[in-house]
């Protein structure tokens, strides 16, 4: 697979170095998709590369993916605050319900009272037994789930009560199309950390706010 002409963003494409999620949107020219849209092909793994202008890469793909799906120009960003890079709202919604239904349901089937407390609170589930609480980190991802993308606040959240929280990761889901055109996961596997100690694990930065000096 051919990089860009320019190669501007080359140096993304060994995104694991640093902790992103490889995520593969492709082309074989620009006029091949209606509105300079890009065909989604699944997570893919960075093997080697050779050359440049275009640089030509290797990959290996991670994920079968049943059926590709194709996304405007303007869904792709290497910014995204959610699994790695950022993709279409439709699909990262998409991820994000069915990783949450999950956890929910793994939760429940332990005996636990769930309240969801997803986008307004620094953790997603709030679970309690026999006067026990467990604060749940929920995360979804296509690929094997090794590493995730964590929040200041969730970090934070996380270090002040690190005897009472729990880290569900919905991994290898899979992702097709419904008849309309919307995203559907199937399948998956949970890999659960409890009790999780955020500090266990090893907090890679990928973004600082700079402030600029007066």
């Amino acid at each position: 697979m051919d990089g860009q002409t320019a190669g501007r963003t080359d140096y993304l494409i060994e995104g694991k170095t640093v902790g992103y999620e490889l995520l593969l949107f492709y082309r074989h020219s620009s006029g091949e998709y209606p509105n300079w849209e890009f065909r989604y092909e699944g997570p893919f793994q960075y093997v080697s590369h050779t050359g440049n202008n275009p640089t030509r890469f290797k990959l290996k793909r991670i994920t079968q993916q049943t059926e590709s799906i194709t996304i405007p120009i303007d869904a792709v960003s290497v910014k995204g605050r959610g699994q790695g890079f950022k993709i279409s709202q439709d699909v990262r919604t998409a991820i994000e319900n069915y990783s949450m239904a999950m956890a929910r349901k793994h939760f429940q089937h332990l005996g636990y009272k769930v309240i969801d407390f997803y986008k307004t609170r620094p953790f997603d589930l709030e679970c309690e037994k026999e006067s026990v609480t467990v604060y749940v980190e929920v995360k979804g991802t296509q690929t094997q789930g090794e590493s995730v993308i964590l929040t200041s606040g969730e970090v934070e959240f996380a270090r002040k009560n690190r005897d009472h929280m729990a880290l569900f990761i919905m991994r290898s889901i899979q992702l097709n199309t419904s008849a309309n055109g919307k995203p559907i996961c199937s399948g998956g596997e949970p890999l659960i950390t409890q009790p999780w100690d955020v500090n266990a694990g090893t907090l890679d930065p990928i973004a600082y706010f700079y402030k600029l000096p007066p």
